[in-house]
């Protein structure tokens, strides 16, 4: 196949412009019987590196840490004498290397790069190449807008950039509940509302291989003092001693208050300051032998540029009781256990007469009888249900009373019944004669019974 030849001219003598594309060549010459031809020729034209470009190997997506392999290629004459590789970084340029080939580690700061082509002449770079280098999340950084301190309840933008081959497919923010995370939303861009407890947060960002989190940050927030539960006083008999405990931003301070009046460190009045935090302070008093006994009016107040927040503070007493006092106190509740239990006995008693003679058959007062009058005087064994009769039962019944009583202390027993009414007739007298009896017998066997019951 015949070459293809480009047409440059005419004449003996031609004068052109030498370039790396001048040759080769050949001149053509002809008259009426012909045309011949010269052979070709060829023009060392000298020049500068042209045409510097790089290939990479293997040239899809790399995982990071394989090695991948650079050639840098160009035209020159005289031929190129060095190949110099650098690395892109901005407007900087970074070596990296030398040599027509480079293999490097692939990583996610391999590219971008490219190369310089020199000989004797000059040199020539390539345009800017870059190795596609997969990798997980790095890099993971968090910004928040406004950045200065903000007010309590006022909208902050956060924002979460990371760097990652394949891109970041999700993000997520979390709160940091000291060693919990706590979700708070999704997406690169997130709005909150500012608050004492809006931090310390971070964020997680996740790609096809894996996952990242950026450092925790803390939204300045600004907000009023605050009195915390933890405040506290104690009071024995040598010493006092009052812990307030507050946060607040900015950073609040605390003051003692006695009779609305302030009162700071002094003989009398030992008072220290502490950190707790960053928006936090304790503030504690120690006093030593107090002389008073009343301090309800002893106040802490914390305050900043925001507002103020006062606590009264109410003591509560470690003092050892005196063994005196002790003895007073144990007798005194003594003497109540023993009252209220004389109490409860009474009642009882009260209680149980009642229910027996309510519950009393009228049979029972002819066999009281019975009982009063057997041979010798003897008691039988028979239940107070059976012998718990009066006078005035036997007059309600109309009961009369035995002939005779047989007894030794059947006389006395009458004139000293305690339930005969003085006054009386003494055809009502001897009426009731047999029926006293019976009650003043009534009650010895009650008395006998109770002395009984004590004996048990």
């Amino acid at each position: 196949m015949e070459a293809r030849r480009l047409f440059i001219g005419t004449g003996r003598v031609l004068n052109i412009e030498a370039s790396e594309v001048s040759g080769p060549f050949f001149c053509k010459a002809e008259n009426d019987l012909g045309a011949g031809r010269s052979n070709i020729s060829q023009i060392d034209v000298q020049y500068s590196p042209k045409h510097t470009t790089v290939s990479v190997s293997p040239s899809g997506p790399v995982p990071e840490d394989s090695t991948v392999t650079l050639t840098c290629s160009s035209t020159a004459n005289p031929a190129v004498r060095n190949y110099t590789w650098y690395r892109a970084d901005g407007g900087q340029e970074t070596f990296i290397g030398t040599g027509r080939v480079l293999n490097i580690k692939a990583s996610e700061v391999s590219g971008p790069f490219f190369c310089k082509a020199e000989n004797d002449l000059g040199a020539g770079r390539s345009n800017i190449s870059q190795i596609d280098v997969l990798y997980l999340p790095k890099h993971t950084t968090v910004s928040v807008s406004p950045s200065g301190p903000v007010p309590e309840d006022s909208t902050v933008t956060l924002t979460c950039s990371s760097t990652a081959n394949p891109a970041v497919r999700t993000y997520t923010w979390y709160r940091a509940d000291g060693g919990q995370e706590t979700f708070i939303g999704t997406g690169r861009v997130l709005n909150i509302k500012a608050s004492e407890v809006s931090g310390p947060f971070f964020c997680k960002v996740e790609n096809d291989l894996g996952a990242g989190r950026s450092n925790i940050s803390q939204i300045d927030v600004q907000f009023a003092p605050q009195i915390l539960f933890s405040s506290y006083c104690t009071k024995t008999t040598d010493q006092l001693n009052c812990s307030c405990e507050t946060v607040g931003n900015p950073s609040p301070t605390l003051q003692w208050y006695l009779d609305g009046l302030p009162f700071n460190h002094s003989d009398t009045f030992a008072i220290s300051n502490e950190p707790l935090n960053e928006t936090g302070l304790r503030i504690i008093i120690t006093v030593n032998q107090p002389q008073w006994r009343n301090l309800s009016t002893l106040l802490c107040r914390s305050s900043n540029s925001l507002g103020s927040a006062t606590q009264r503070f109410y003591f509560y007493s470690l003092e050892p009781q005196t063994s005196a006092q002790y003895q007073v106190t144990l007798t005194v509740f003594i003497i109540i256990v023993v009252a209220l239990l004389v109490l409860v006995c009474a009642l009882l008693l009260v209680n149980r007469a009642q229910k027996t003679r309510h519950n009393l058959p009228k049979g029972t007062v002819a066999m009281s009888q019975l009982l009063t009058s057997g041979e010798g005087n003897e008691v039988p064994n028979t239940t107070e249900d059976d012998i718990s009769i009066n006078a005035s039962v036997l007059r309600q019944e109309d009961v009369a009373p035995p002939a005779a009583v047989s007894g030794p202390n059947n006389a006395d027993s009458a004139s000293s019944g305690p339930n005969n009414a003085e006054g009386a007739d003494k055809n009502l007298e001897k009426k009731n004669e047999g029926g006293s009896d019976v009650v003043l017998r009534e009650c010895e066997l009650e008395e006998q019974e109770q002395e009984e019951e004590e004996g048990r």
